[in-house]
């Protein structure tokens, strides 16, 4: 997926179910996707390489949001709804050599500093494993990850 794409993606979570973007073939107009995300901000997204789809976790809806979700470049799949606690303005990236997505810090009310890396979301031992915890790892918020 090209880095235009993904910010796309980015983008158009703010309008939930739609993509958008004549730019480089990639659609040719908006179109509604369901199920979708709800409208959130502050979520994170990383891209599974092996895989071939972008990770989403967490968020702001109203609320602190702890779902997993991932894109195929057809249609949103909702993942886990466990693991990690609900969250907004934290980091995530793939880790190809583990073939695992991580995610880092954020805030719900109070910063957070835990590590997370997750895997087997295609229905298979669909899991957020914790990796380290608050105390071990200073907090960050907004962080970005690559």
């Amino acid at each position: 997926m090209s880095t235009v794409r993904s910010r796309l993606l980015r983008v158009c979570l703010a309008v939930p179910g739609f993509l958008v973007g004549s730019a480089f073939g990639i659609e040719t107009k908006w179109r509604r996707v369901d199920p979708s995300p709800p409208p959130r901000t502050g979520h994170a997204m990383a891209y599974d390489s092996a895989r071939g789809v972008t990770v989403l976790f967490g968020g702001w809806d109203g609320s602190y949001d702890g779902e997993t979700w991932e894109w195929d470049g057809t249609s949103w799949s909702l993942r886990v709804d466990s693991g990690p606690v609900p969250r907004e303005d934290h980091a995530m990236a793939y880790d190809s050599a583990r073939g695992v997505t991580v995610l880092f810090g954020g805030w719900n009310g109070s910063y957070l500093g835990d590590t997370w890396s997750g895997m087997g979301w295609p229905g298979r031992c669909a899991r957020w494993t914790g990796l380290l915890r608050a105390k071990t790892t200073p907090w960050r918020t907004t962080a970005l990850a690559a």
